[in-house]
């Protein structure tokens, strides 16, 4: 609910023209989701493999490179006055792609940590995508364009609710596995090592895009 509350006040920043040109020039979604799948996975590979973290957190953060893009990237997106249509269109694209790349990724590069197998069901992505990015944003922007006044307002409080939520949502996470990251060092390893892949995530996936996509700043971010 908490994330679909998010994506709404999301979609009502957004309009249909929005949406129309992001689709109208494909190689966007394309490049964006390239970097999402190629920097990630290899980042995180290599933060594994330097870490000498314990098998089970190395796939850990592997598998953290080779999930799709979520919910927090739009609000940062969005914080970041950044192209909020685009992201959308690349967390459902790569949401999509994830019932075959994330298994087939995860199982390459981490053959010497895998003990079985990484298994994604296509049909509960499709849906969950649909629940809480599609739908919620699609409310949203109805909202928008059938009563802008009460978007405007709201818009004034989305990125900071958002925030507040997301922070909600991450901190009852942590606070669950509270004990892990204490116990040998290991999770604060382990949490260094997703630091750094995010670091690196956000820093090359602003550069790449800028630098040899001759994007503009806003679509870089």
């Amino acid at each position: 609910f908490l994330l679909s509350a998010i994506m709404t006040g999301m979609g009502m920043t957004l309009t249909p023209a929005d949406f129309s040109r992001v689709i109208g020039n494909p190689s966007l979604i394309a490049g964006g989701v390239a970097c999402q799948y190629g920097i990630m996975p290899l980042a995180a590979a290599a933060i594994a493999a330097a870490s000498g973290l314990p098998p089970a957190a190395a796939l850990g953060v592997i598998l953290v490179g080779c999930s799709p893009g979520g919910t927090a990237s739009n609000l940062v997106a969005m914080i970041a006055r950044a192209d909020v249509a685009l992201s959308v269109c690349l967390t459902a694209a790569s949401t999509l792609l994830a019932a075959a790349f994330t298994p087939a990724a995860v199982k390459l590069l981490s053959a010497r940590h895998l003990t079985a197998e990484v298994a994604v069901d296509g049909a509960v992505l499709c849906a969950a995508t649909c629940k809480v990015i599609l739908g919620p944003v699609l409310l949203g922007m109805i909202v928008n364009r059938f009563a802008p006044g009460a978007a405007m307002v709201a818009g004034r409080f989305t990125p900071f609710a958002s925030a507040l939520l997301v922070g909600l949502i991450c901190g009852g996470v942590v606070a669950q596995n509270a004990s892990a990251l204490t116990v040998g060092g290991t999770g604060l390893v382990a949490l260094g090592a997703v630091t750094l892949l995010h670091c690196i995530g956000f820093s090359m996936g602003y550069i790449l895009p800028r630098r040899i996509g001759k994007c503009s700043r806003r679509t870089s971010r």
